[in-house]
């Protein structure tokens, strides 16, 4: 076969192995490395159709022979990676997205995978710069925008990461991952620029309106962790408004004791004024 059909079959692999059509990737990529058995391409559709079969250590040795033949294989990297992972070597799967990147920076999906990983590895600026440039390299994709706020959340630029989930929300009003994570910004932490119970009530609304767009039914275990997450926005409200009625109460209390001091120091002037007339 020509350089071209090879191609054209390690492209269509590629793509098939995305779709989910494992059988024909698979005899596709085979049918590629028969006619080039040093096609970088076609060994990582081979690696990719592997992982998705759950053929983690085929998949490992196919997309390591891949990178071997090109070094530069940014999928071959961003596959190992995700192999990595599921392997549980964590570091190691970040040197492949870190490669990945760096052989293709200009593909979103890379930039996304690495800045998720980052955030799990503690590493939260890194991931925010990872998920802005995901963001800015595809800005229609709702769900760049959702990692991105979390990454902010993460890195406690509260302010910020609300302003990102709002973005998701606009692309993707039904994207329920945004509503969760806004009900637990809201939940979790201070915001200077919100009024207290305004914020517990919002995080209410939001975990509401996860649980119906999301479908978690009353007999789900997720329910019972997303009603423990709105009863204690509830009690957080109720303990707000005891220290508001705390506040309150000592605010009337200075007043009156002001007033009294006044109204005592008014009478004592007035004697004094009548005592030095006489």
């Amino acid at each position: 076969e020509t350089k071209e059909s090879v191609g054209a079959a390690t492209a269509l692999a590629q793509l098939l192995a995305r779709k989910g059509q494992l059988e024909d990737a698979h005899a596709l990529a085979i049918a590629a490395l028969r006619a080039d058995e040093r096609s970088a391409g076609a060994m990582a559709a081979l690696g990719m159709t592997y992982r998705r079969q759950g053929k983690i250590e085929l998949s490992q040795t196919a997309l390591s022979q891949a990178i071997e033949i090109d070094p530069n294989l940014a999928l071959a990297h961003n596959e190992l990676g995700l192999v990595m992972l599921k392997l549980g070597f964590k570091a190691a799967a970040n040197r492949s997205f870190e490669m990945a990147v760096y052989s293709a920076p200009h593909v979103a999906a890379y930039q996304n995978n690495l800045g998720v990983l980052q955030g799990k590895l503690g590493a939260y600026r890194g991931s925010v710069e990872s998920h802005k440039k995901a963001a800015e390299l595809e800005p229609t994709k709702a769900e760049y925008y959702l990692n991105l706020g979390t990454a902010l959340r993460n890195d406690q630029q509260y302010k910020e990461a609300e302003v990102e989930y709002a973005k998701a929300l606009e692309l993707k009003p039904e994207l329920h991952g945004a509503l969760y994570n806004i009900g637990i910004l809201y939940l979790d932490n201070e915001m200077p620029d919100h009024d207290v119970l305004q914020r517990y009530n919002k995080a209410i609304d939001y975990f509401t309106r996860y649980r119906e767009i999301a479908g978690v039914q009353e007999k789900d275990e997720e329910n019972v962790a997303i009603q423990e997450y709105i009863d204690l926005a509830n009690k957080k409200i109720k303990t707000e408004e005891k220290r508001i009625q705390r506040r309150k109460k000592r605010e009337e209390k200075r007043k009156r004791r002001e007033a009294k001091e006044a109204e005592e120091a008014a009478a004592a002037a007035a004697e004094a004024e009548a005592a030095a007339a006489a």
